[in-house]
């Protein structure tokens, strides 16, 4: 014989409260070692970490053209769903499928040009370095000829080499001299090197063309590493030489990797160290 649950009993689990787990009390940075924050006066207490989903940006490409947006970015929260555009690609002669996660390969390829660094350090090949001894370890920086600079995003890592390859129409620091030698007010030469900076066509090598280190006095730069805000060094082994040019005898031991930091810190120039113009 069936026994069956009376009415009453049904009622009573039907309006029963359900009880969870305390909701997590976030301890404030910096926190006090004490009851009203550990709940104890002594012994030993039990600390869990929170967490919260990461918000990420993704970019949508037409798949013809190398960089052509087919819409403005989206974001998605991690586990979530994708966000995707509102309205799809479309391409004479194809009809549109679908999406397939295009990887990058290198990750300076979605960093932002336009913003600034906000600090850095440096060792030159001659062994100065800057801006103190504290700062320079502070990036883990121990190589003649690196430089590290801080982002909103994250530390980018440079590299110099001072080799004799130099090629034609891509000697920035001659062109630059030629304007220095001109009868100019300060505010005059100013905007003619950025003018001519802003139209440079630099002249670019691919990462395996050179090794960090001192051969010659012609000028090359590459970002070497990159560090998101938060997380851990990743390698840009493919992004590419740029040349500055030629230093004369003597002198890229001392400014090559100075002159380095500074077309990492131009917005105009920082396209290039990244790999986003060729």
């Amino acid at each position: 014989m069936k026994k069956l649950l009376s009415p009453t009993i049904i009622a009573a689990l039907a309006i029963a409260p359900t009880f969870a787990d305390n909701e997590p009390t976030l301890i404030p940075t910096p926190a006090s070692c004490n009851n009203n924050v550990l709940n104890t006066t002594s012994g030993s207490a039990s600390l869990e970490a929170i967490y919260t989903p990461n918000t990420i940006t993704t970019h949508w490409y037409t798949g013809y053209g190398e960089n052509t947006a087919a819409a403005n970015a989206t974001t998605c929260t991690y586990d979530g769903t994708i966000n995707f555009p509102q309205t799809n690609p479309s391409r004479p002669g194809y009809a549109f499928t679908g999406w397939k996660l295009r990887t990058p390969v290198s990750p300076l390829l979605s960093l932002d040009t336009s913003i600034e660094p906000s600090s850095g350090a440096i060792i030159e090949f001659d062994g100065a370095s800057g801006p103190d001894s504290q700062t320079v370890a502070s990036y883990g920086l121990t190589n003649p000829g690196t430089l590290a600079m801080t982002f909103s995003y994250g530390d980018i890592y440079v590299e110099a080499s001072c080799n004799s390859t130099s090629v034609s129409g891509g000697d920035l620091i001659a062109a630059t001299n030629n304007i220095h030698n001109q009868n100019l007010t300060d505010e005059e030469r100013d905007e003619q090197i950025m003018q001519l900076i802003s139209n440079f066509d630099f002249v670019t090598r691919p990462s395996n063309t050179f090794t960090r280190g001192l051969n010659g006095d012609v000028c090359w730069c590459r970002v070497y590493g990159y560090k998101p805000t938060n997380g851990t060094m990743q390698s840009t082994a493919s992004a590419q030489w740029v040349m500055m040019g030629d230093f004369g005898s003597g002198n890229c031991n001392r400014n090559c990797t100075s002159t380095c930091s500074e077309l990492t810190i131009l917005t105009t120039t920082r396209a290039v160290l990244y790999g986003q113009i060729n």
